[in-house]
């Protein structure tokens, strides 16, 4: 059994191979499961995905991303694909790029941000849509030390925001 407090940082630590990746995309409903029972959020992600959907946010260790677009219509086209409507969308794409420290970037290609600007946007993009849980895999994995400082103080105020962050390393 595991069970996570709501609104902490929780850091779900293994070797390569050791099934973190697997574990999260079971919980963020992307795979399935053989037995038991796997509840995010007080849903079942078996029998109710879109409900776990609509309270998480995820974070892949590659990011999602479309390089070919600005980080600013990223945002927004994530904004659409929640059922966010247009102003609400822009509100909460304005609030995230001051938070993330993107406003130096975010009307650029994405493809050419440096590694902390990428990760910076990747998780502003799984917190779009305001969840209540954010799941973040592998989360600092190629960023330079300075880099990995600021994405970890991003972190500790989401925290300080109530959103509980699952993070794998």
């Amino acid at each position: 059994d595991l069970e996570v407090p709501q609104g902490i940082i929780f850091g779900f630590l293994g070797p390569n191979g050791a099934g973190k990746t697997t574990t999260l995309r079971i919980l963020t409903t992307v795979l399935s499961y053989d037995e038991g029972e796997v509840l995010v959020a007080g849903h079942n992600v078996l029998t109710d995905p879109q409900e776990v959907r609509r309270r998480i946010g995820y974070v892949s260790q590659k990011g999602g991303a479309d390089r070919r677009s600005t980080g600013w219509e990223n945002l927004i086209l994530q904004g659409q694909l929640h059922g966010i409507s247009d102003a609400e969308a822009k509100s909460q794409a304005h609030s995230l790029v001051e938070a993330f420290s993107l406003g130096e970037c975010v009307h650029r290609l994405v493809e050419s941000y440096s590694g902390g600007q990428q990760r910076r946007l990747d998780i502003a993009l799984g917190m779009m849509h305001k969840p209540e849980i954010l799941f973040l895999d592998e989360p600092t994995n190629g960023l330079d030390p300075q880099n990995r400082a600021n994405l970890w103080e991003k972190i500790r105020e989401l925290k300080k925001e109530g959103v509980t962050v699952f993070l794998t390393s």
